[in-house]
């Protein structure tokens, strides 16, 4: 079955793409932080606070309880971010 997306519906796929990415740079500038050992207070807030980020996405990623996900089975700047 196939499902006509809207505008809005790709509007908000490229939202949560773009932001995906960001957070994917944000982790990278902290594993920075980390390694660089210079201001460890900040960077352990600022990773919870990336987590967090995630987290929420995470939450609005799912269309409802028990559905698919808005952008597909995984995140796909995620998989190469491990590499």
């Amino acid at each position: 079955m196939h499902r006509h997306l809207t505008p809005r519906a790709l509007k908000r796929a490229q939202w949560f793409s773009d932001l995906t990415l960001a957070l994917v740079e944000a982790e990278k500038l902290l594993a920075i932080l980390e390694l660089d050992g210079g201001f460890p207070a900040e960077t352990v807030r600022l990773r919870v606070r990336v987590q967090a980020v995630r987290f929420e996405l995470e939450l609005l990623n799912r269309v409802a309880l028990g559905e698919g996900r808005i952008v597909g089975p995984a995140w796909p700047a995620a998989r190469g971010a491990e590499a």
